[in-house]
């Protein structure tokens, strides 16, 4: 993750926690607690064929509709608060160009203690050179009714902390977990296809429990400067890009080639859907979170030129390929 402090050497961030269906739990906050208002849902209202569909926004704790969603909500509509989520989202980062001094960082994962069922998607925003974060970029995620909030400000050492992923963090842990990510640079969210890929994602972590420790990375950051840099002036090529999602397979070592397979497969078909909805040919990959099985043209860039140039300084510099065991170019 790439989040600079900012000169003050401070930042804060707001953690944010939805359960997948949005609102099936109470929420609190170290600072206070409030009720999730309820989730929305599509129906078909009993009118003559071809009406148009009704979205009713439903308060669990008097609705007889939220009593049979709990179980069968198939049968009744689609819930369309992950959609909502990821608009949301799409408006907080003003769609590819997103403030200065803010990034956001998350994921959703199964986590049991928010929801038995659903996958929970947690978020990060981080906000430069505060010590709050400014509700301008928080307030609608709040109006989604998150299950959990916390709060806190700090620097640069913190993320690591703040976001999981320090030395003490079960990812950083070697207690018996195999990973893999299968990433995938692209422009902007596609809603329908982010829906497709949580719905993808719970069923195949209830079909096979032994993936629900997996999860799906989402890394929404500041990139104007970035943007500044010629393109053929690196080796970096994908610079349109605004945002990197990743299935991030997590699975037991002792589950066998069997488990490793069908790791393998969740993760290559979660980045097909992302893949697919961008309506575009190439795949973009991040080097560093690369799986393996894609080309050099996914990591390095697809003009011809680029791979030429990349080649002749491999064997100008590294001619026996010496450091060729990931990702090489040659």
């Amino acid at each position: 993750m790439i989040c600079p402090t900012s000169p003050q050497g401070s930042s804060s961030s707001a953690i944010i926690s939805y359960s997948g269906s949005d609102g099936f739990e109470e929420a609190t906050t170290r600072s206070s607690s409030f009720h999730s208002p309820g989730i929305s849902v599509v129906v078909v209202p009993s009118t003559p064929a071809g009406a148009a569909q009704t979205s009713l926004e439903i308060k669990y704790a008097t609705s007889d509709l939220w009593w049979a969603i709990q179980g069968a909500g198939h049968d009744f509509g689609i819930i369309t608060s992950i959609e909502r989520l990821y608009e949301t989202l799409k408006k907080i980062m003003n769609d590819g160009s997103p403030p200065l001094d803010v990034k956001i960082y998350g994921f959703f994962l199964i986590d049991p203690s928010i929801s038995t069922w659903d996958p929970v998607t947690m978020l990060w925003v981080l906000q430069e050179g505060s010590t709050s974060v400014d509700s301008a970029h928080t307030g609608a995620l709040h109006a989604l009714g998150p299950a959990t909030v916390d709060r806190g400000n700090g620097n640069y050492l913190d993320l690591a902390r703040w976001t999981g992923m320090s030395n003490a963090d079960p990812p950083c842990q070697n207690s018996g977990f195999d990973k893999t990510r299968f990433p995938i640079d692209i422009r902007s969210y596609n809603v329908q296809a982010m829906r497709k890929v949580y719905d993808h994602f719970a069923s195949a972590t209830r079909q096979t429990p032994g993936l629900n420790a997996s999860l799906f990375l989402i890394e929404d950051y500041t990139l104007q400067r970035m943007k500044t840099v010629r393109s053929e002036s690196t080796a970096y090529p994908f610079r349109t890009d605004n945002l990197l999602v990743a299935p991030v397979m997590r699975w037991q070592h002792s589950g066998g080639p069997e488990l490793t397979q069908q790791a393998v497969d969740l993760g290559t078909e979660l980045r097909s859907i992302i893949h697919e909805a961008t309506g575009e040919p190439e795949l973009h990959t991040y080097v560093n979170y690369a799986f393996g099985d894609e080309t050099q043209k996914n990591w390095y860039g697809y003009e011809q030129w680029r791979q030429n140039r990349l080649r002749g300084l491999k064997q100008k510099y590294d001619p026996q390929h010496r450091f060729s065991f990931y990702v090489p170019i040659a």
